[in-house]
């Protein structure tokens, strides 16, 4: 959820794919089993009656989604005209970046712009379209990447990514640059893809040693309380597969988004 007015607040919900054929159906079912018995009893208590009154006087948006990555414009598209914003490069609303990319897109093209003496002249635009390309790649490859792979981390239902959802947030737990480094990269301040491997890798090698050495849940007590306990040494060998299978995934989550942003 993230605010759009003094007193409005959106909030998104995740349907995964494919959608129901009867989407109005499906639009009710949400409303009622979704948002109404699971969603809004979780949220403070003073936000459960103005929730309700939204559901009864708006209607629920279905907005698709999908992952576009950018590609070069200029000598290989149609002259006097290039894209902008959502209709050339799109990435997970997870983190609500859309709108940074663009704004970042619109000022360093103004910039690399101002050098062109003829704005009709695309033999003077193309090249010029071909540096913008590479100089918003910091930023934006950064946001791209983020969003799709926080989105397949804490989206999907794969116990690999269980693993590394639990280790991110331990890693969290850390303090420190465990935290504000991803917090910068998370609001695009720090404008770098490299720190984003890092920090990803790390956690990703984290979640590992977490899956050694912390207490799991492995049954409840006779009233009900959750039983915790390290795992034994006749587990680690099991544990060893696993961990290559959770860093084989946290590899195939990563490394295709990366490539798909540093190729030309």
């Amino acid at each position: 959820s993230y605010q759009i007015g003094t007193h409005e607040t959106r909030v998104l919900f995740d349907v995964k794919h494919p959608p129901p054929a009867d989407l109005k159906h499906f639009a009710f079912a949400i409303r009622q089993d979704q948002i109404l018995n699971n969603i809004i009893p979780q949220l403070p208590a003073a936000l459960h009656l103005p929730a309700q009154k939204a559901l009864e006087a708006d209607r629920l948006r279905r907005m698709p989604n999908t992952f576009i990555p950018p590609a070069q414009q200029g000598k290989q598209t149609r002259e006097g005209a290039f894209l902008l914003g959502d209709s050339w490069n799109m990435r997970h609303p997870l983190t609500g970046g859309g709108m940074t990319c663009a704004f970042n897109d619109v000022v360093i093209l103004r910039d690399l712009l101002l050098d062109v003496k003829d704005l009709a002249d695309w033999e003077q635009v193309a090249p010029v379209l071909n540096r913008w390309f590479w100089a918003r790649k910091p930023l934006a490859s950064t946001v791209n990447i983020l969003s799709v792979a926080l989105y397949d981390l804490f989206g999907a239902d794969d116990p690999h990514l269980e693993v590394l959802r639990t280790g991110c947030f331990k890693y969290f737990e850390l303090g420190g640059a465990c935290v504000r480094e991803p917090v910068t990269l998370l609001a695009a301040i720090a404008q770098a893809p490299i720190l984003l491997f890092r920090h990803f890798f790390t956690v990703a090698l984290y979640s590992i040693w977490v899956l050694f050495t912390h207490p799991r849940k492995v049954g409840t007590s006779a009233d009900g309380k959750p039983l915790y306990r390290r795992p034994r040494p006749d587990e680690w060998p099991l544990l060893a597969l696993k961990s290559v299978q959770v860093f084989y995934t946290a590899c195939v989550v990563f490394l295709p988004l990366l490539w798909t942003e540093i190729r030309p």
